[in-house]
């Protein structure tokens, strides 16, 4: 059974948030941050899914932030058993709401303590909202969005609301949802939006060249 760090330490003692912990180390930057709260506002989401899903930080830096400047432990759901029965503590919708993933119980000092997989595990609000909830003490864990999108498939059948059905992972986003989270606005995408955007990614992957193309559409325009 997985002891994370500080399992004693309750909830409200730490002070700095996620985003004030990744700016004093530089990880972020204030633009970074203004855009993940546009998008927080947007999309009714915690600054560590939005930080994820817009692919501003791997989730390893975050991890290794947290374990090391925060004493909040990282989390591999693949590598720890989760309690049966357990994600029943909380509702699809109300673990959806918080990005949060209840996982297992640790022993404390004779106490159980709820083991919470958080996107933002310095959430204070959130991990207040679950102890309520369940009613008992929580231990926030860093957990990363894909690995919660994964958790979220496998036992409630369904997915945030950010990504489409057919994607697994933030790092699987469509090429509409990339536009639209560039362009900070929901509207539809059209058929030359889609082809700018996928000549931008072969540019960038080196599959051809500006001047190349430029040289294709001179010979196609001149037939």
């Amino acid at each position: 059974m997985l002891k994370p760090k500080n399992a004693g330490t309750v909830p409200g003692t730490i002070k700095v948030t996620l985003e004030g912990l990744l700016l004093s180390q530089r990880l972020i930057t204030p633009d970074q941050i203004a855009a993940a709260r546009q998008f927080m506002a947007r999309e009714n989401v915690n600054f560590g899914t939005a930080i994820q899903f817009l692919q501003m930080i791997s989730s390893d830096r975050i991890r290794q932030c947290l374990e090391a400047r925060a004493g909040v432990p990282g989390v591999d759901p693949n590598k720890i058993a989760i309690s049966a029965g357990i994600k029943n503590l909380l509702t699809p919708d109300q673990a959806r709401a918080l990005q949060v993933f209840p996982l297992n119980f640790v022993e404390e000092s004779g106490n159980r303590i709820l083991l919470l997989g958080m996107t933002d595990p310095l959430d204070l609000s959130g991990t207040s909202r679950v102890e309520g909830i369940c009613r008992m003490a929580v231990q926030p864990a860093f957990l990363s969005l894909d690995a919660l999108q994964s958790l979220y498939r496998r036992y409630y059948r369904t997915a945030l609301a950010l990504y489409s059905p057919d994607v697994e992972s933030a790092g699987e986003r469509t090429v509409e949802r990339r536009i639209r989270t560039a362009q900070r606005e929901s509207v539809p995408v059209t058929s030359s939006a889609k082809l700018t955007a996928l000549i931008s990614l072969l540019i960038k992957k080196g599959v051809f060249t500006d001047d190349e193309l430029r040289r294709e559409l001179e010979l196609c325009s001149s037939k």
